[in-house]
């Protein structure tokens, strides 16, 4: 049996380095390197374990250790299975989560995500805008992206249908140009190089508290990891829904046991000070936003996105970027709106998630998005887009 065992080690090893040197030369790889290393070290600590076991024990007693230890191992990994299929069927409802680079959020994304030719989560249109059309475009991050809730209830697709409903003289376009991670920065970049080309004549900025922070995250909290390498803790993150639940919980200790800190506390550290470097480049990357529709002559609008992780009033985390925020939109005479008040009312405020495992707005939420940001610019809209009288006037006195 230690033979036989030790034969099979060896075997396991040389395999594993001879398609990790073929992946090196080849332009392809026929197995991810990740899986390959895992064999290798399962294998070198097979041909280590035989030969001590055979060394220091006699025959019988090695083979009888090593039939424990494969026993052992066969029925650990029919657990594992048996688990990751319980916790798939378990949470099969689960869209996405906060990371988007889960088991779970790849596999809604495969089945639920398609992209236009300007790798937007939008329909294809036209850039060219024809004359008898009055188009919105919509610029975010993941929230305005729909991140976890089918296209139809972003709240942007809501808006849309509500102008659809109207009678206007031209037709009323809404466009959703969200891009899952981008910061204001980024927002900036959309408008610019893409937004404009479409000659929109409405802009609406979505707003979340991340977008102050830019591309530097090098400050960010960081929490250590269950796998022992980066590389093979995304390879189980993305395969594995029990290692995605397991992971959460590893992160919680952590955070309980102060051994990382929080995200809040992070944001006040870098952003509190409003003189600082950080708050000063954030503070200029909105106003050149809000510049450069002025310079088009383009009307434009905020909607700010609260963190819903409980109170939103007294004790709510990120106020001073809310106010922060609110000041440029006065001091520039910008139209805003923002959502604290609204979802500070839904009392059982995991409803706005899209689900326990992200906080991004659920359905729920973005129909409460989509009422305030109509009710705070619909007059705006429907002149624009020449609604007749009767429906203006209903609209404006409502």
């Amino acid at each position: 049996m230690s033979r036989k065992f030790i034969f099979f080690c060896v075997f396991l090893t040389s395999g594993s380095l001879i398609l990790l040197l073929v992946n090196s030369l080849a332009d392809m790889q026929i197995i991810a390197n990740i899986w390959l290393k895992i064999c290798l070290f399962m294998g070198l600590a097979g041909i280590l374990l035989g030969i001590d076991l055979r060394i220091f024990l006699d025959e019988s007693r090695a083979n009888s250790i090593i039939s424990k230890l494969i026993v052992l191992s066969i029925t650990i990994l029919i657990l594992l299975v048996m688990s990751e299929v319980a916790v798939r069927i378990a949470f099969r409802g689960i869209t996405t989560t906060a990371d988007d680079t889960s088991y779970f959020a790849l596999r809604w994304n495969w089945f639920n995500v398609r992209f236009n030719k300007l790798q937007f989560r939008e329909r294809e249109f036209d850039i060219a805008k024809a004359d008898s059309i009055y188009r919105i475009a919509i610029i975010g991050d993941s929230f305005a992206y729909g991140q976890g809730i089918p296209i139809a209830e972003r709240f942007s697709n809501l808006i849309g249908t509500y102008l659809e409903a109207k009678r206007c003289s031209v037709a009323c376009e809404v466009l959703n140009f969200g891009r899952s991670g981008a910061e204001t920065v980024d927002h900036l970049e959309i408008l610019n190089s893409i937004v404009l080309k479409t000659r929109p004549d409405f802009v609406l900025l979505q707003w979340f508290v991340n977008d102050v922070e830019g591309h530097d995250k090098s400050g960010r909290p960081g929490s250590m990891t269950l796998a022992p390498s980066d590389e093979l803790h995304a390879k189980l993150q993305s395969a594995s829904a029990l290692y995605f639940l397991v992971s959460l919980q590893w992160y919680a200790l952590q955070e309980a046991l102060g051994w990382a800190g929080s995200y809040s506390d992070y944001i006040s550290r870098r952003f509190s000070d409003p003189q600082c470097l950080d708050s000063q480049e954030s503070n200029r990357a909105l106003k050149q936003f809000i510049q450069s529709c002025q310079d088009n002559d383009i009307r434009m609008g905020i909607v700010l996105f609260p963190d819903v992780v409980g109170d939103l009033n007294a004790n709510y985390p990120f106020a001073f970027l809310h106010e922060r925020v609110i000041a440029i939109c006065d001091e520039e005479s910008t139209l805003y709106v923002d959502l604290r008040d609204p979802f500070s009312k839904e009392k059982e405020y995991r409803k706005l998630w899209v689900n326990q495992f992200d906080r991004h707005p659920s359905s729920l939420a973005n129909r409460l998005a989509a009422d305030c940001i109509i009710e705070k610019f619909k007059s705006i809209w429907l002149a624009g887009a020449g609604c007749a009288d009767g429906d203006l006037a209903s609209d404006v006195t409502e």
